[in-house]
């Protein structure tokens, strides 16, 4: 399936600038439309403010990291009745960090360095597309 001209809407939250340059620039070339969080409070923000197809969520950053900023959103969904997926893109490749990912509540765990094609593999698993459209 292309993303092309999809219009997912993805919300990418990395504490590190390459990391959410490389990511916006590779997805928006993809055809998703990116938004940018640095740290967990931010995400939570723009999570109230917008809506999301889905959300790639670094685990270790400032202020609040990927773990809590996932089980609030969790939270919040459950008012709402709604899900969001939400992939974890990790540097640690350790059973414990993505047993720690899913407790937390995420779809999905990715482990840098990011493989592009298995990134597009599990954002089409978690996001529905139906002849370009969502």
């Amino acid at each position: 399936m292309d993303l092309t001209n999809s219009k997912i809407r993805c919300l990418v939250v990395d504490d590190e600038g390459i990391n959410l340059l490389y990511l916006k620039s590779f997805l928006s070339r993809e055809g998703m439309l990116v938004d940018c969080a640095t740290n967990g409070l931010q995400a939570i923000e723009k999570y109230d403010l917008n809506t999301y197809d889905i959300i790639l969520m670094d685990g270790q950053m400032p202020k609040m990291n990927g773990f809590e900023a996932t089980q609030i959103i969790r939270e919040k969904e459950k008012e709402k009745n709604t899900h969001t997926p939400i992939i974890a893109i990790t540097g640690y490749a350790i059973p414990d960090v993505e047993a720690k990912f899913i407790a937390a509540g995420v779809d999905d765990c990715l482990v840098k360095p990011l493989d592009e094609s298995k990134l597009i593999s599990l954002i089409q698993k978690h996001v529905a597309i139906v002849d370009g459209e969502l």
